[in-house]
């Protein structure tokens, strides 16, 4: 499937059907929303448009920058889905019936390729003939685009609507208003084992991505956990938010004295204290409490770290063989003057990394000072996904904080 197949298959049907014909520059101007028009000589350039329309792959860079987009912020595949269901309500009756019939055609005789999940979500859920008519004419477009990749590309967007990450999408996205938000990503990792008495701080990226301000909001824990205190209780977000922004709201409590597995799920409220998203899943937290653990932070729990920004929140695409830099900016919380620390890559012999590129000094870092912590290194040749992980250490190669801490960069490699 490439773009020009697709334009034959809607504007050059033996069928009368009523449909407005538009140039094939109309047509990727309609059907690629501006969020993936990431480059927009292509789409000015007639040569690039052609070579666009007849193979994608022929434009690598701006796949490659459209595939990490998506991966980033899966909700732009509502907007292609959006252009197609407008496309959708333009044709009438049994032109509508014809066109849906040439774009299932098209899924079916794909469907060997594709996960069951997307061949279920574009032939099998239920929908309205417009909405099923705009799903697949999305997909078609977005096939053409990345190709063999678009399996990956649907099962992250899937991943974030099982889990409501798009809150309180109307039936009418042309609506005026429209309110919800995107998870973008969190850190720590969920689900890690801490220590009783140690300080936990966990974030996570948020992003507007409706088209109304948040106003005076903040995250409530929906279950009242008995080892939170009353100041640990809310979370508040920024007194102003815009569409399009992101935040990073952070969890801050002390560790239970009650070893387990544990849980809390935060919920944002408006300044009037009703919930803002009412049906969705909220923002969880897992973790378990090993008493057993010996630790240096056993002792001194108030020691301890948060990453406060980083190069990529989410899975970080590149092309093999390149030279890659990712820069963290830590934060000591803790009472401890950090000197001589190290960043210790503890993972690299099993993914065939050289230890050396992955092993970095810390500057001397005060009580509440941020530091930045740079790694320069050459990504594999070899294509697919690794997970590098690393921890701090001291000067004597101790450990100072919980054997749980620990810093993940995934990259998927192109």
């Amino acid at each position: 499937m490439n773009l020009s197949r697709l334009y034959e298959i809607i504007f050059s049907s033996d069928k009368n059907i009523a449909i407005t014909k538009m140039t094939k520059k109309e047509f990727l101007i309609r059907f690629i929303p501006q969020e993936a028009r990431l480059n927009s000589r292509i789409f000015q350039d007639k040569t690039r448009r052609s070579r666009l329309l007849r193979d994608s792959l022929t434009e690598g860079t701006y796949i490659t920058s459209l595939i990490e987009v998506l991966d980033k912020d899966p909700l732009v595949i509502s907007r292609f889905e959006k252009e197609g269901i407008d496309f959708a309500n333009e044709v009438e009756g049994a032109s509508l019936m014809y066109v849906n019939q040439l774009f299932k055609a098209e899924v079916h005789d794909l469907k060997e390729t594709l996960s069951p999940s997307l061949s279920k979500y574009l032939l099998h859920s239920p929908q309205e003939d417009n909405i099923q008519c705009g799903r697949i004419l999305a997909f078609l477009v977005l096939l053409s685009l990345v190709q063999d990749k678009i399996n990956n590309v649907y099962r992250t967007y899937f991943w974030f609507t099982e889990k409501n990450v798009f809150q309180n999408l109307i039936s009418d996205p042309s609506s005026l208003h429209y309110d919800y938000s995107s998870f973008i990503a969190e850190y720590p990792p969920d689900a890690l084992y801490y220590n009783v008495g140690e300080r936990i701080y966990h974030t996570w990226c948020i992003k507007n991505t409706g088209n109304i301000t948040w106003e005076n909001r903040y995250l409530y824990p929906v279950s009242m956990p008995d080892f939170l205190e009353c100041e640990d209780m809310i979370i508040k977000l920024p007194a102003i938010v815009y569409p399009g922004d992101t935040i990073y709201p952070t969890a801050d409590f002390i560790a239970p004295n009650e070893p387990g597995a544990h849980s809390i799920t935060y919920k944002a409220k408006n300044s009037e204290g009703l919930f803002c998203f009412p049906d969705s899943y909220g923002l969880k937290l897992h973790f378990t409490i090993d008493s057993n653990e010996e630790s240096p932070s056993v002792l001194n729990y108030k020691d301890n770290y948060r990453i406060v920004g980083e190069t990529c929140l989410g899975a970080v695409i590149v092309k093999g063989g390149t030279i890659y830099t990712h820069k963290w900016r830590i934060q000591n919380t803790g009472e401890t003057v950090w000197k001589n620390y190290r960043l210790v890559p503890i993972n690299c012999e099993s993914i065939d990394f050289p230890k050396r590129d992955l092993y970095t000094h810390i500057n001397t870092v005060r009580p509440g000072k941020i530091t930045t912590v740079q790694l320069t290194f050459q990504v594999p040749i070899i294509e697919g996904t690794y997970c590098l992980i690393w921890q701090i250490q001291d000067e004597n190669g101790k450990l100072p904080f919980a054997k749980s801490r620990r810093i993940e960069l995934h990259l998927i490699v192109t």
